[in-house]
C-alpha cells in the first residue's frame, strides 16, 4: 500500500515537472510573439511619422475614345 502511494507520488511529480517545462516553453513563445508585435507596432508608428520615401503615385488619365 505504501509503495503504491510512493509510486503514485513519483508519477505525479514527473507529470508536474513535464507540465512546468511545457509552461516555460509556452511562456517563452508568448514573450517572443509579444516582442515581435511590439517591434511591428514601433515600425508602423515610425513609418507614419517619417516622410514618405516614395513620391505619390500618379494615375494615368483614361484615353478619350472618339
Amino acid at each position: 500500500m505504501i509503495q503504491d502511494v510512493h509510486s503514485t507520488q513519483d508519477g505525479l511529480s514527473l507529470r508536474i515537472t513535464a507540465i512546468e517545462h511545457q509552461l516555460s516553453d509556452i511562456s517563452r513563445e508568448i514573450g517572443t510573439l509579444s516582442e515581435l508585435l511590439r517591434a511591428r507596432k514601433r515600425s508602423e508608428a515610425s513609418d507614419d511619422q517619417s516622410p514618405s520615401h516614395h513620391p505619390p503615385v500618379r494615375r494615368r488619365r483614361e484615353a478619350v475614345v472618339s
